[in-house]
């Protein structure tokens, strides 16, 4: 992304979670230790894809000097922040049906715009979403309900609802699922899951463990544009609050949770000394770990908005939330 399709594109940062060397000029080519053969049906597709990238990223040149004679934001404001493989551990169980490619646009330290990619199952050429909601634009190849006039002006779907989560969750978010009467689906990844959130509709996604800012960013920015949101946990735990992740690149975690415990994907130079305890300064934690949780939803009603974070506050002052 950064070497072809970004080539004559500047933006102000690009911050990605993967950092291996990726040989893709010629062939043989090579990600890490791995080379992938010649002959192999691989190379023909990424030779595809870097003819389809060239086209592409004349034509974004072509747009970012458009904006800069509209006065708009242009890329070279933008931090951009690539997730490759979001739902790592998916892809390695083989559920590749829950792997994403997240590339979000962060502005000012906001998620500003973004598009989610699920290239899984082949038939159906991937499914994704994007949108920016700053530009009222939104975007997808998706089944989505809520389109007729019946189900369309609420937000709502004619489903239950519908909760979320990983595999495994902590005691918190199995109380929320129980006290809201919701069914509750396990799938993984960040991306996978805001995809299914706006494919079920009336869908949320809560979390009190880690991710990070490359998991979050794109699907904030993808919710945000079809009219929900993706904020942090702790934030809406409070009464009447929001708040979300800060995206921009440096050093310092700049969304400090002291009351999140230090783990080896959170915890910045991981040893054995960090285990049983609590990141009380930023400097203990990975500069993009997301360690407040998260509040996801698809577009919503107002009186399904407030159910939900009563019952979320409520569990949360007799069952506290384990933030990671």
């Amino acid at each position: 992304l950064v070497n072809h399709l970004f080539k004559q594109i500047r933006f102000k940062d690009v911050v990605a979670e993967e950092d291996v060397i990726c040989q893709v000029d010629e062939p043989p080519f090579s990600v890490g230790t791995l080379t992938i053969p010649s002959e192999s049906p691989i190379s023909s597709r990424l030779q595809e894809a870097k003819s389809n990238l060239r086209a592409l990223a004349e034509e974004l040149v072509e747009l970012e000097d458009r904006k800069e004679r509209e006065g708009s934001p242009g890329f070279h404001e933008m931090t951009l922040f690539i997730d490759p493989i979001d739902g790592t551990r998916e892809f390695t169980e083989k559920k590749g049906e829950c792997c994403t490619i997240c590339v979000g646009f962060a502005l000012r330290g906001s998620a500003d715009a973004g598009i989610v990619y699920r290239p899984i199952p082949t038939s159906a050429k991937g499914t994704w979403a994007a949108g920016c909601r700053r530009e009222n634009f939104f975007s997808s190849n998706l089944e989505m309900p809520g389109d007729d006039a019946e189900t369309a002006g609420s937000g709502e779907s004619r489903d239950s609802l519908v909760v979320l989560t990983p595999n495994t969750v902590s005691k918190f978010v199995k109380q929320v699922c129980e006290r809201l009467g919701a069914e509750r689906v396990c799938t993984g990844g960040c991306g996978n899951k805001v995809l299914t959130m706006l494919e079920r509709g009336n869908a949320w996604y809560i979390l009190d463990r880690g991710l990070s800012r490359w998991d979050t960013c794109a699907p904030q920015a993808v919710l945000e544009a079809h009219g929900g949101d993706l904020s942090k946990l702790t934030s809406f735990c409070q009464e009447s609050g929001r708040e979300a992740y800060t995206y921009v690149k440096g050093e310092e975690n700049k969304d400090l949770n002291p009351k999140a415990w230090l783990t080896r994907y959170n915890a910045k130079g991981w040893t054995d000394e960090f285990e049983g305890k609590q990141a009380k300064d930023a400097e203990a934690l990975h500069p993009y770990a997301n360690v407040c949780g998260c509040v996801g939803y698809s577009k919503t009603s107002t009186g399904t908005l407030e159910r939900v974070r009563g019952i979320v506050r409520s569990v949360a002052e007799g069952t506290a939330p384990i933030y990671t």
